[in-house]
């Protein structure tokens, strides 16, 4: 169990590497074009971050140390749910373009998710991936295992 909490970090920062090189890599893009797989990196990113924040609210850990975890892992979790309701409400903007009321709604939460998903997510995630980085290391370093 000592070892559950590095390894599935590790993994979240690893599946959110690959998830911004799908973007910006043209091979890596290619992998995916046509396809709805290029949602899968995403979905487990998604995943792994609910997975930190079940096993991190199971365990006792240093208050700095749990707030980063949490915050990497909440960010994670949110990021894929934030894409799926920004795509799912600006869907609902178009098609409820004739109710006023309803389609600015619609487009004020759209617009929301969108900013939540593309900059708040990331930006939170990798604060606590750099926090949590910086302990595990600092943490080694102190024990002299490195």
């Amino acid at each position: 169990m000592k070892q559950k909490i590095p390894r599935l970090f590790w993994w979240l920062l690893l599946s959110f590497i690959f998830g911004v090189a799908q973007f910006f890599l043209e091979p890596i893009r290619e992998l995916f074009r046509g396809t709805f797989l290029f949602l899968l990196p995403l979905a487990v990113f998604s995943f792994l971050g609910f997975g930190l924040i079940i096993v991190i609210r199971r365990r006792k850990f240093k208050n700095r140390l749990k707030k980063f975890l949490l915050l990497s892992g909440v960010s994670a979790a949110a990021f894929f749910p934030g894409v799926v309701f920004h795509n799912l409400l600006y869907a609902l903007a178009i098609i409820t373009e004739k109710i006023q009321i309803l389609h600015f709604f619609a487009e004020a939460l759209h617009v929301t998710f969108f900013l939540t998903s593309t900059i708040v997510c990331p930006l939170g995630f990798l604060t606590g991936a750099v926090g949590v980085t910086g302990y595990f290391f600092s943490h080694r370093i102190k024990k002299r295992i490195i």
